[in-house]
């Protein structure tokens, strides 16, 4: 194995990683934190070079997600998603590269429809009496809360994660 080939293999299992985190701390917070994805972005231009990829791969991951944020960000200013989940997806992006992007985002589309059609019939059905103590469940169950966006993406970005650059090299 060589040391491009165990970077890329530590960096697919480390964002695959904080991909989970994120998912399960929106869900349990309704948070995407800054730090987290400050610490997505440190570790892409950490890992990139020392798996091998040079400029132009760094050029066309980073045009997609700056694209993909403005996106995010309209999304964001007409309430349909929040700021760390509009923050999350560009970053992703910006570790998935250009090839997967539109798959990702089907995928997110996808769950997040699906995930979004249980928390409304969870909100429509009483709480049940084993999570009537738990903060997060109670936030959850409250109408006027979001969606936690962050565990659809969660699970977009396991599914298309071996199909991406750092998989091929891993």
């Amino acid at each position: 194995m060589t040391t491009a080939n165990f970077a890329a293999s530590t960096a697919l299992w480390f964002f695959a990683g904080a991909s989970v985190f994120a998912g399960a701390k929106d869900l349990i917070t309704m948070r995407i934190s800054n730090v987290l994805v400050l610490s997505l972005l440190v570790a892409y231009v950490v890992f990139l070079p020392l798996a091998g990829y040079g400029v132009q791969l760094i050029a066309w991951n980073t045009l997609t997600a700056l694209a993909v944020l403005g996106g995010a960000f309209m999304l964001f200013a007409f309430g349909y998603i929040g700021g760390g989940d509009a923050k999350l997806i560009a970053v992703t992006v910006l570790w998935i590269g250009p090839e997967v992007t539109l798959g990702y985002l089907f995928y997110t589309a996808i769950f997040g429809a699906l995930f979004a059609l249980v928390v409304l019939l969870f909100r429509r059905l009483p709480l049940p009496w084993f999570l009537e103590n738990k903060e997060w469940s109670v936030r959850l169950h409250t109408a006027e809360a979001g969606i936690p966006f962050g565990v659809p993406m969660a699970f977009a970005t396991l599914l298309i994660l071996p199909q991406t650059h750092w998989a091929t090299l891993a």
